[in-house]
């Protein structure tokens, strides 16, 4: 089970059905104490709906981006991760809070990330759904995650690259390169 206490994983199911794209998706179709008492299966069929019925790009990215914030913040809250430290510290608590599921390499402004899932879906939402035919669209919600991970300790956002999935590839791991310079914009002329 990819969340170890049965507390943290109903939680992590609530605050996702909380989340502003699934209250837009569901709110007319389930009353709070239904969502409360089945946050997991409500969740998993909302998202099979999603991924097999293509709702609006729009709303089915950020049904997933939200999975990907809520499990980010989530894993830190409850492997009680610091992010109030150095770069180099907080990757190597979260590679030992990952317990060896997880490898990174920084190079100045980039790092490799490598998620170790022998195959399987590591998202503990998609892992638990029959997805047939998969895309790298799915993967928002692991883009999320690293993106929201790496922007609660440098204060600003970054650009997390797909470079390999299980999903799409039949990779062992997933992949992926971590941009940590700040987005720049265009000036206008």
């Amino acid at each position: 089970m990819f969340w170890e206490d049965e507390v943290a994983e109903q939680e992590f199911y609530r605050r996702i059905l909380e989340s502003q794209p699934f209250n837009l998706l569901l709110n007319n179709y389930f009353d709070s104490n239904l969502k409360e008492r089945h946050a997991k299966s409500i969740t998993l069929g909302a998202v099979k709906g999603i991924v097999h019925l293509y709702l609006d790009d729009q709303l089915r990215d950020a049904c997933l981006q939200e999975i990907g914030k809520t499990c980010c913040h989530m894993f830190l809250e409850y492997r009680n991760i610091n992010t109030d430290t150095d770069l180099d510290t907080f990757l190597d608590d979260s590679q030992v809070a990952f317990q060896g599921c997880r490898r990174y390499e920084r190079k100045d402004n980039l790092i490799y990330d490598e998620a170790v899932v022998n195959g399987q879906c590591w998202c503990p939402i998609l892992s638990n759904i029959d997805l047939g035919q998969s895309c790298s669209d799915l993967c928002q919600c692991g883009k999320s995650a690293r993106e929201t991970y790496f922007r609660i300790l440098f204060g600003h956002d970054v650009n997390a690259e797909l470079l390999d999935t299980v999903l799409c590839t039949g990779s062992y791991a997933c992949k992926w390169l971590i941009h940590l310079e700040p987005q720049k914009t265009a000036q206008p002329k």
